[in-house]
């Protein structure tokens, strides 16, 4: 008897337990940047500085070499597939974006033997924020609450909703959001590239 109803509550835990109320699914499908940031800019390869995938070498200097490069200007740095090594915090300056060749492709594969994080990011962004009165679901523009002056087609934006409603970790708060790139601006209306 008492067997039978460990057994029971175990499926019955089972089952209540791993299942995600509807309300609170995420559709991930659509996740991600639609279209390529084409920003011209100046670009390097981080094999030019020296880094080479696979090989089990530390590739610090290597990085730090391709960011010092730029001298505090926007560039990106390129990394062909493989897996790069690193041993030391890398400080990424404003302006610098790290672009590799897939997130199955190229993995930065950092061992400090530490608390630090790898990349420590430091830098400015404008913070512009502008309500939203209608983003329809799937749809290719947003309408705002107020004329947008600031924004010009081909502009990078951020949309993000409150998603405190979403989590229980402060961690995650302001994390709910995607990237896209402004095709075109008719006074309150955002027509984004898809």
């Amino acid at each position: 008897m008492k067997l039978l109803l460990v057994i029971t509550l175990v499926v019955f835990s089972l089952f209540t337990i791993a299942q995600i109320p509807d309300n609170r699914i995420v559709d991930w499908s659509n996740a991600g940047l639609v279209s390529d940031i084409n920003l011209d800019i100046e670009t390097v390869n981080i094999n030019d500085f020296g880094a080479v995938p696979n090989d089990g070498i530390p590739d610090d200097q290597s990085l730090q070499d391709a960011i010092d490069y730029f001298a505090g200007f926007l560039g990106k740095i390129q990394f062909n597939a493989g897996i790069y090594d690193f041993n030391t915090r890398i400080f990424l300056e404003s302006g610098i974006i790290l672009e590799g060749a897939g997130s199955n492709s190229t993995i930065l594969n950092a061992n400090l033997d530490s608390e630090l994080d790898f990349l420590y990011a430091s830098g400015s962004m404008s913070a512009l924020t502008h309500n939203v009165s209608i983003a329809e679901k799937g749809s290719s523009y947003i309408i705002l609450q107020s004329a947008l002056t600031e924004f010009s087609s081909g502009d990078i934006i951020k949309v993000k909703m409150d998603g405190e409603s979403f989590m229980y970790s402060e961690w995650a708060y302001e994390t709910m959001g995607q990237l896209f790139v402004i095709d075109n601006i008719v006074e309150d209306t955002i027509f984004l590239n898809s």
